[in-house]
């Protein structure tokens, strides 16, 4: 849903999230980040430049993805980056690809220590 889960405190649970405020979720969860959300351009500038060693975030100005551990936690499905068992369901979901997903130019940050 976009805008879904902003405005709202992420101690919260809402209906649905969009992109930003699901990556916002799980990192509030975390415990590294407050309990806004951020959109998908404050993302891109969350954190420290790069990957981390367990938490890297992909983001840019329309939209913004997590991997942890090695799994992605997005929004969209792409058959092409998704060939684990959610692929082709919508919504927020951990994803398993073989490779970043490559339709956009990306900022990679993470949190520190992670």
């Amino acid at each position: 849903l976009y805008g879904g889960g902003h405005g709202t405190s992420l101690n919260t649970p809402q209906a649905a999230y969009d992109c930003s405020s699901a990556v916002s979720y799980v990192l509030h969860w975390g415990g590294v980040l407050s309990e806004s959300a951020l959109d998908s351009s404050g993302l891109a500038s969350y954190g420290l430049p790069g990957p981390g060693r367990y938490v890297s975030i992909y983001a840019n100005a329309a939209h913004a993805f997590i991997y942890v551990a090695g799994l992605r936690f997005d929004t969209v499905e792409a058959p092409a980056y998704d060939s684990g068992p959610n692929s082709g369901k919508p919504g927020p979901r951990w994803r398993v690809s073989q490779s970043v997903p490559g339709w956009a130019a990306w900022t990679v940050r993470h949190p520190p220590g992670l």
